[in-house]
């Protein structure tokens, strides 16, 4: 498994989703009106949270027993369709139960119609969310690319083609989400039938393990979301609505910063887990380093061209978005320490520390939020998301001091070796991903 080639070409994956996505935005903006566009959004918000809150986290925990080698291929494929079924029915009913019991201030003002024709999404994303970990823990890294993409790059060919045969409303705006996650399954499962021809069975152990460590995670999940989203609510319930346009701007560019984040993650998991505890952290640690000094240089190109930015993406109308931007940099940069270092924590088999450190951080984000949004704005909220950022990062930092290796400049510090890799990525994005 080349660290190198993998994680440019799931960069480069990435990318081509972040430009869909950019795509997508542009033309229901341009078809739909705002009050409609607006709807069709929390609309879609739902399946979302009931997913968030009711994955378990059996990816992460299914590339984590897969990297102990104590089960067979077969037994992972029964469990984890298994468990698809038994979360997806679940949760399927949790929501009408929720609907049936809330309806006058859970779901007002959103047609019912629509609320559960968006919901169908939620097995297939479930289906596609585990069997595309399964993938990942193979090391099947392009698999696991293509079945999470795959909706996405659908879905701005399904919204033209919508809007040119015939009409595009709310309506068409829940099927393009359910056709494209529909696509993404059946890929999924012809490709996990290509894996695994044989006979899929249960095993009882296997599905212990896999529930205990994914349960252990579950509250960290929650609370990473909290994290990311906390300050988006607030602002959302506390400022007018054009004050939460602003902002959640002035968040979809700044997380750009993930992007190379991220792709390094997807390839670390996998690769972390097979390798002896030595090996995981030389290898978190040189990642680590790397991908900062990667970010460093693309936060201050994106400082240096905020304005430019915010103009293409939005507009004049939005360039209140420039200087929350420019405060949630910095914290966002130094936050890649974090996610990177996360998988070398997996790989020592922390589900229930993460998920308390994750819990910390969310506190001090909500807290702070709650105190800086209201007198503050915006800017109050892009401070207390970068503070709590940097906080993740200073926390981390001092688990590794103490844990890990007392040489935390090896997590900072590019070596004469890394120039070389840095030189290596730089010719894996000019060839796209191709590797000599």
């Amino acid at each position: 498994m080349n660290l190198t080639k993998l994680s440019t070409q799931t960069f480069l994956f990435n990318v081509a989703g972040f430009m869909s996505r950019v795509i997508l935005g542009v033309l229901v903006a341009r078809i739909l009106s705002p009050t409609d566009k607006g709807l069709l959004t929390l609309i879609i918000l739902y399946p979302s949270i009931f997913f968030i809150l009711g994955h378990f986290n059996l990816g992460l925990s299914t590339i984590h027993c897969l990297g102990k080698k104590e089960y067979k291929k077969e037994e992972f494929a029964g469990n984890l369709l298994f468990f698809s079924a038994v979360v997806s029915l679940a949760l399927l009913l949790i929501f009408f139960i929720s609907y049936l019991l809330g309806e006058d201030y859970l779901y007002k003002n959103f047609p019912s119609k629509f609320l559960f024709l968006s919901i169908l999404v939620l097995p297939f994303n479930i289906f596609i969310y585990y069997f595309s970990s399964f993938f990942q823990g193979l090391g099947k890294i392009n698999w696991h690319n293509i079945v999470n993409l795959l909706a996405q790059f659908m879905a701005p060919f399904l919204v033209l083609g919508f809007w040119f045969f015939g009409k595009f409303t709310i309506l068409e705006g829940i099927l393009v989400g359910l056709i494209g996650v529909s696509a993404g399954s059946i890929l999924a499962w012809r490709l996990v039938k290509k894996e695994v021809p044989e006979k899929w069975r249960l095993n009882k152990s296997l599905m212990k393990n896999l529930f205990s460590n994914g349960a252990k995670l579950q509250i960290g999940t929650m609370a990473a979301f909290a994290v990311s989203r906390a300050d988006q609510f607030i602002v959302g319930n506390a400022l007018p609505s054009a004050e939460l346009g602003y902002y959640s701007v002035a968040v979809s560019v700044t997380e750009l910063i993930f992007l190379l984040s991220v792709a390094v993650e997807t390839v670390l998991y996998p690769k972390t887990s097979y390798q002896t505890l030595e090996e995981a952290q030389e290898t978190a640690a040189r990642a680590s380093r790397i991908v900062l000094w990667l970010s460093i240089i693309a936060g201050v190109g994106l400082a240096i061209l905020a304005k430019f930015i915010i103009l293409l993406y939005g507009g004049t109308p939005y360039l209140p978005a420039v200087t929350p931007l420019l405060i949630l940099l910095p914290g966002t940069i130094f936050f890649v320490i974090p996610k990177i270092l996360s998988t070398l924590w997996i790989r020592k088999g922390w589900f229930l520390k993460l998920s308390y450190i994750a819990s910390a951080m969310a506190a001090f984000n909500i807290i702070t939020n709650l105190i800086l949004v209201p007198k503050y704005g915006i800017i109050g909220a892009a401070f207390a998301s970068s503070l709590t950022y940097f906080l993740t990062f200073t926390v981390v930092l001092i688990i590794y001091f103490f844990v890990v290796n007392k040489k935390i400049y090896k997590l900072l510090i590019p070596t004469k070796d890394d120039f070389l890799i840095f030189k290596n990525l730089f010719y894996q994005l000019v060839k796209y991903g191709s590797y000599k």
